[in-house]
């Protein structure tokens, strides 16, 4: 299995979202089709990655520079946990700290960790009855 360990979500509002020379940045740089920086759903997201042949993909909450400053961004990591619950036999997130934000970052993540602690029936301890969380999010 193929999977694409840097991916990011490009619907159509999170495009809007981002700033202006993220799409400069994805076309020059990175190669992105420009019909793809306009938006794809997360169901037309998954096909393409079936068309490319990758079975998994790891979702970034993306932090782009310092908050507060023109030209930051930060993706809601709740964002990427509502895909990854949505097609949960193909995305998993990533989220980091910024290290401009120091503890609160930490804080931050530590608050995450414990809002998304939903539980599913897992086979990890050999009992489908056993529970684990249900978004997975490499930390």
């Amino acid at each position: 299995m193929i999977i694409d360990a840097v991916c990011n979500m490009f619907t159509p509002a999170i495009y809007q979202s981002r700033p202006d020379w993220t799409r400069k940045f994805h076309t020059q740089k990175m190669k992105v089709a420009g019909a793809v920086l306009d938006g794809v759903t997360i169901g037309d997201h998954v096909e393409l990655l079936h068309q490319a042949g990758i079975g998994q993909a790891l979702l970034i909450a993306a932090k782009l520079g310092r908050r507060g400053l023109e030209d930051s961004w930060d993706l809601d990591p709740a964002t990427v946990a509502r895909a990854c619950e949505a097609e949960p036999n193909v995305f998993k997130g990533l989220m980091g700290i910024n290290p401009y934000d120091s503890v609160k970052g930490t804080k931050e993540l530590e608050i995450f960790v414990k809002n998304y602690e939903n539980k599913v029936p897992s086979k990890r301890m050999g009992n489908p009855d056993d529970i684990a969380p249900a978004v997975s999010f490499l930390l």
